[in-house]
């Protein structure tokens, strides 16, 4: 009987990364092949989808810490542009929408805080 080899465990913080990544792939997999909208058998039309509204934590969105500054928020969305942007060859235009909503509404609460 041989015995087969287990890796070894990932940090926790690692895993979450990874995880969150495989659901972001895989969601927009599935979202790509799925038909957007559908309308109801009795005919009445789905709602309009919301123009960019900012995310509930921008924080989350953007990968920073509550005690990030308005330099650190720059310095993120760019780099987040260089990975996400529809210019890039695998961008993400829904994604480059909802982290620029995200660095606009912490660029605004931030700068209205230094006032």
């Amino acid at each position: 009987m041989t015995r087969t080899r287990r890796a070894p465990a990932l940090p926790p913080a690692l895993e979450a990364l990874l995880v969150e990544t495989a659901r972001d792939v895989l969601g927009r997999a599935v979202n790509h092949w799925l038909p957007v909208h559908r309308a109801p058998v009795g005919g009445a039309r789905p709602a309009a989808p919301a123009a960019a509204m900012p995310p509930s934590d921008p924080y989350r969105v953007l990968g920073l810490p509550h005690t990030a500054k308005v330099e650190d928020v720059k310095r993120r969305r760019r780099q987040l542009a260089a990975i996400f942007h529809s210019d890039v060859s695998d961008g993400d235009a829904q994604k480059m929408t909802e982290i620029n909503a995200a660095a606009n509404a912490l660029l605004r609460k931030l700068t209205q805080a230094r006032r």
